[in-house]
């Protein structure tokens, strides 16, 4: 992959992975996460790339990421963190995840926004031979969902799928900055990038031209 990504590796057991498009106004918000895995000695890896033309290409791309960087990083589970989101606290469920017996038998953990919609804001993914072909078959079916997000195909996925289990992710760990203030402080926080730079995009469309006035 190109251009070159923004790394820190200390061999700790897992490690956070992400990507942002550089054109589109996103690297601000990925250099802010990038410091906030900095500040909680993280390690990471998160990747510049060009972009598959939309909002909504560009996160139906995220299966294939994983799924590049589960080959990428043998022996390593990865925690997916969009590229606007800040961690606040110590993520330390995600050492739990990685090394206790007694969660080895989850693929993946994730949260349901109340209780119904799955978010993949944050996402654990284990390394493992099983959370590959579950990847595999989660690629497929947003390949043959056109129009369709990747957390709805994922979704609808692992509904099928109890073979490959889920743990259950607290609020706190894929807080979305405004709808989910109830749930408290939380360790890693979303602002949601895409809707701020709607809104500005929007703005411009909708602003009036500039009268020419003969000054510079």
């Amino acid at each position: 992959m190109s251009p070159q990504a923004l790394a820190m590796d200390t061999g700790r057991p897992w490690l956070v992975v992400s990507f942002f498009t550089e054109a589109n106004g996103y690297k601000p918000d990925a250099l802010r996460m990038i410091a906030s895995c900095q500040r909680h000695g993280l390690d990471y890896f998160v990747q510049p790339i060009e972009g598959e033309g939309s909002w909504l290409g560009n996160v139906r791309f995220k299966p294939k990421f994983m799924r590049a960087m589960l080959d990428r990083h043998p022996g390593r589970d990865l925690v997916w963190i969009d590229a606007d989101g800040i961690v606040q606290q110590p993520p330390t469920l995600f050492d739990s995840l990685a090394k206790d017996p007694e969660y080895q038998k989850f693929i993946l953990a994730v949260h349901y926004f109340r209780g119904r919609e799955l978010l993949t804001n944050t996402v654990f993914f284990r390394n493992s031979e099983t959370t590959r072909a579950m990847i595999d078959a989660w690629i497929g079916l947003t390949k043959a969902r056109a129009g369709v997000w990747e957390q709805k195909t994922l979704q609808e996925l692992l509904a099928v799928h109890p073979e490959w289990p889920a743990f259950q992710l607290p609020a706190q760990y894929a807080q979305i900055f405004d709808l989910m203030r109830a749930a408290g402080k939380p360790v890693i926080e979303h602002f949601q990038a895409s809707r701020r730079l709607r809104a500005a995009r929007l703005t411009t469309r909708m602003a009036p031209p500039r009268l020419q006035t003969g000054r510079p």
